[in-house]
């Protein structure tokens, strides 16, 4: 996740883009997602630098609330990554924090190398989440299966908003509805897609379901944009088919661009921007990148810059050297099933004594310049947020720009941007903090001090888990061919011959001797 220019203010409300990172299917490693994930995470990537190319610091400054940008891990299994969004929001709100809530193991910003407030328990590398509010989240526009293509018929792809009439949303969500169709009247005439308001009532399953069932949710106003009406449209949904390899999923950059257009000028209105300023369109050029990145492979070369970058600064926080050879670029086409947290798979770890724990209760001190705080997660989440880090990160501080090739060669951020040391981000620039890793982990669960290890908190909670896998597999014999077959046979056959010749002698000497 992370917000424009700068960590987000608690004095502002909020208008939150956002999509899942997942997908699931019959077989988890062939969860290929094309339309399901991929399409969904290129139109919210390219939103953001839509709105970073355009928007100046003075501008987004003058906004009366913050634009947020928040792609979560898990949803397909009961939202996780969205519920523990919410809930951390809540739990370490200031009111909760005094009754015994939120972090209770906290680290100084001094005693961080990269002077950023951290948490030991539960473990969070950052606490930059605190300065946003659950009450101040306003506005939620949630994007999903968007790619138009092969299922769609038209020259021109319907997008459909999705707005609940549910009684607990007092605002019944017709502000981020409005927004999204004031935005489709100023898509050029040439646009590949149109808009139209959806006919059911229910809400597809997106991160927008997590904020409204949360304490305090009904004040959100909140639309889903996607493909489809009342029903998903695309037959491959969930299936080892959505894939656009062998054409068997067509995913239209054209449709996306629009899509992605569409949502960052909605965004940019509901954060208070000036009506008579419209946006610029998205890049449509980025755009395919994205695509072709996102459903063949994550070694491409934009993806595999932003990772390399990450990596370097993922190996510094472990205090080793780390690279692009260490980490799994998934299979190809890549596959969006979540898997399990673990360590090595996104759950924070702390190094502490010479030991590695999921977390360190109260009575443990951390120890400047010894203990290390970091996270390792998936190539796609790193790709996410170094790409957010590098776009969000435009223009983030009032100061000349600064080049470097680590960390080590950044200042520190202004206070106006939120404090804190800069990153070294993938294009050799130091800009300030602006995108964050956040842990899926179901709320029900909570992490014990042995990493991989949890203990349910809530059993109500629908949690979801994986059996422990045996190592399957199979040995192969080379076909030795007739003639030893043959020769094995005979030999078989004479050694038949004589052991029944010689059972017989035995027993005759046996019986002669008055013995059987």
């Amino acid at each position: 996740w992370g917000t424009l220019v700068g960590k987000p203010r608690r004095s502002k409300s909020v208008v939150l883009l956002t999509c899942a990172l997942d997908s699931t299917g019959l077989f988890h490693d062939a969860a290929y997602g094309a339309l399901d994930a991929a399409s969904s995470i290129a139109t919210v990537l390219a939103a953001a630098d839509a709105l970073a190319r355009y928007l100046s610091p003075d501008k987004i400054t003058a906004l009366s609330s913050t634009i947020g940008l928040a792609l979560f891990q898990g949803e397909e299994f009961g939202y996780i990554g969205s519920r523990r969004f919410v809930a951390d929001l809540a739990t370490f709100s200031d009111e909760n924090s005094d009754s015994g809530g939120g972090c209770q193991n906290p680290v100084d910003p001094l005693d961080m190398p990269n002077l950023e407030a951290a948490c030991l328990d539960p473990l969070y590398p950052s606490l930059a989440f605190t300065n946003l509010s659950l009450a101040k989240i306003k506005h939620i526009l949630a994007v999903d299966q968007v790619g138009g293509g092969s299922f769609s018929d038209d020259d021109v792809t319907t997008m459909y908003t999705h707005t609940s009439s549910s009684a607990t949303t007092t605002t019944n969500g017709a502000e981020a509805e409005e927004a999204v169709l004031l935005a489709a009247s100023t898509l050029s005439s040439t646009s590949r897609i149109s808009v139209s308001a959806g006919s059911s009532s229910d809400l597809p399953p997106s991160p927008l379901t997590s904020f409204l069932q949360a304490p305090g949710g009904g004040d959100v106003s909140g639309t889903v944009v996607g493909g489809y009406d009342s029903v998903f449209v695309d037959p491959k949904y969930h299936s080892h088919y959505d894939t656009t390899a062998r054409d068997m999923t067509s995913l239209d950059a054209g449709v996306i661009t629009d899509t992605a257009t569409l949502v960052a000028r909605a965004a940019y209105t509901l954060a208070g921007g000036d009506d008579d300023d419209v946006l610029p369109e998205a890049n449509e050029t980025l755009v395919g990148e994205l695509i072709d990145c996102l459903t063949t492979s994550w070694r491409c070369n934009l993806m595999a810059m932003y990772i390399e970058s990450e990596v370097k600064a993922i190996g510094s926080a472990m205090g080793i050297k780390l690279t692009s050879a260490d980490i799994d670029f998934g299979s190809e086409p890549p596959s969006y099933y979540v898997s399990v947290l673990s360590p090595g798979t996104g759950q924070p770890l702390v190094a502490h004594n010479k030991m590695v724990y999921a977390k360190i209760p109260a009575d443990g001190t951390f120890k400047k310049g010894e203990d290390r705080i970091y996270v390792l997660p998936s190539a796609l989440e790193m790709f996410t947020r170094a790409f957010l880090a590098d776009i969000l990160g435009s223009g983030s501080t009032d100061e000349e720009t600064f080049y470097c090739e680590t960390e080590s060669d950044c200042g520190i951020c202004p206070l106006s941007s939120g404090g804190g040391r800069m990153e070294c981000v993938a294009n050799g620039r130091c800009v300030c903090h602006t995108a964050f890793y956040h842990t899926a982990l179901d709320p029900g669960l909570e992490a014990d001090e042995s990493p991989g290890v949890f203990t349910v908190m809530n059993a109500s909670e629908p949690l979801y888990a994986e059996p422990t896998w045996g190592i399957i597999g199979a040995t192969t014999y080379m076909i030795a061919g007739t003639l030893s077959g043959a020769f094995v046979l005979s030999l078989g056959i004479v050694l038949l011959v004589a052991s029944v010749k010689g059972s017989y002698a035995i027993a005759s000497r046996l019986i002669a001797a008055d013995l059987l």
